[in-house]
């Protein structure tokens, strides 16, 4: 790559490129056999970083400075470029180690303003606001276009990075989920997206896999280091493994700190159980906190592990043999067996979708029989619970958004096996106090929801 150097080029000074190089002293420094060298360029690199911080920082704003120009600004006195907040640039700033804590802190959480300003998916988001149209004479570089505020991994995993080396590891995994998440949907690597989440470029850009692979192995080599527990601790206490779709997993309103000895397991570790919890999707509150808490609370065990793989928006198809997410069920399972960790109790909420699907009540009885023959067929025969789990507000012309073929069904697999036990009627939490979305729990619909769980779990002890 390179660019033409003529009579309309204006030199400039950025923090991208100043930050690079400092990155680039740092690894020239490893790779050094002469000490005198790397002494000579760590004294090169202190000064050019106080050089950074004196005239590309910006304390009043809290941000840097996006160009010193040297021969004059290419852009109109109207403009005022010094608005606009680069998240790229900032990101290897922080790699650098050329911002504080406090600085970090308050970096991503612009990151995250300007990003729900832009209605844009990840803080990959290039900068913003962006350049106006015809700012550049690149066609596509107009506004939210390529790197004119296009949604770049590339730079976003970076800051992943950054957050994870600086002990930001909530804000790191939380925000590093949106970027896999479209890679799955988009079942490719591509080079940058819109705002609206459209793959733009190469579908198999090697850039997006390597700073991806990293920002995963940052935080794979935090969890393996970070208040693990020996998977032992779980004994003496109840485990419960959860799954089905977003009202299983980490998608109602809030936060929710468990406040007993409740641990959450995920690919073969232990650790002090939090919200969200690790394994399932979304980035809110679940209700199986609240429900170790009051097992706990009701004297019913002394602690609790959880087992949660629920995934948002799915059918019953999705975990049934053939669905996409049954090797992700079964191999769970397998080394839950294999580390001797058995459930007590195996909780299913699932069936919104399949009332937006119609799916029918010998296709869902179907299904989850492949389900039920998952943990059967491996030796697992701890009791299965099934919620009455199917309103969505897309269906309320219809029963009042419920569906009783789905009811049904789950009421009907019941009285067929023995080892299935009725959970709670979620259905019947279906008011702006329990949902505020129309779909997902608030605090009370949690604490309620919790309530129906333990009542349940009372019922087949």
């Amino acid at each position: 790559m390179g660019g033409a150097i003529d009579e309309n080029t204006h030199y400039t000074i950025d923090i991208y490129d100043n930050a690079m190089l400092v990155l680039a002293i740092d690894n020239f420094k490893e790779i050094a056999v002469n000490k005198a060298y790397g002494e000579k360029w760590e004294s090169v690199k202190k000064q050019l970083m106080t050089n950074i911080r004196k005239h590309l920082w910006d304390s009043q704003r809290q941000k840097f400075i996006p160009h010193i120009y040297l021969n004059g600004s290419p852009f109109p006195e109207t403009f005022d470029e010094n608005q606009v907040f680069y998240h790229g640039g900032t990101a290897v700033a922080i790699l650098a180690g050329l911002l504080t804590k406090e600085e970090i802190a308050h970096a991503n959480q612009r990151m995250l303003e300007n990003v729900e300003k832009a209605h844009a998916q990840t803080i990959g988001l290039t900068m913003y606001p962006t350049y106006p149209t015809g700012s550049f004479q690149n066609v596509g570089m107009h506004p939210y276009g390529y790197q004119n505020g296009g949604d770049w991994t590339w730079f976003g995993a970076r800051m992943i990075w950054g957050l994870t080396e600086n002990g930001f590891i909530k804000e790191a995994y939380e925000e590093l989920k949106p970027m896999l998440e479209r890679v799955v949907k988009n079942n490719g690597f591509n080079e940058w997206y819109t705002p609206a989440g459209e793959p733009k470029g190469s579908g198999t850009f090697r850039g997006e896999a390597g700073v991806l692979c990293r920002a995963i192995e940052g935080l794979r080599k935090w969890a393996e280091n970070y208040q693990s527990v020996s998977v032992e601790e779980a004994q003496g206490g109840m485990v419960l493994f959860t799954f089905g779709q977003s009202n299983s997993a980490n998608h109602g309103v809030g936060k929710y700190q468990p406040e007993h000895q409740v641990y959450n397991y995920f690919e073969g570790r232990l650790y002090p159980s939090s919200g969200p919890l690790i394994g399932a999707t979304g980035y809110g509150a679940s209700v199986w906190n609240r429900l170790a808490d009051k097992l706990i609370d009701e004297k019913i065990t002394t602690k609790v592990t959880l087992v949660p793989i629920g995934v948002g928006g799915v059918e019953i198809a999705a975990w049934a043999k053939g669905g996409y997410l049954y090797d992700k069920l079964t191999q769970t399972i397998a080394l839950l067996k294999e580390q001797g960790l058995i459930p007590d109790y195996i909780l299913w909420h699932q069936g919104e979708t399949d009332n937006i699907k119609n799916t029918s009540k010998e296709e869902y009885i179907r299904q989850f029989e492949t389900i039920r023959e998952a943990f059967r067929s491996q030796g697992i025969e701890s009791p299965i619970g099934i919620a009455i789990a199917s309103y969505h507000p897309e269906c309320i012309d219809s029963e009042d958004g419920n569906d009783s073929q789905i009811r049904e069904a789950q009421q009907a697999l019941c009285k067929k096996y023995s080892d299935l036990f009725i959970g709670p009627d979620t259905d019947k939490l279906n008011k702006a106090l329990h949902r505020p979305d129309g779909v997902h729990f608030s605090h009370i619909g949690l604490d309620a929801h919790a309530d129906g769980w333990v009542k349940a779990i009372k019922k087949v002890r």
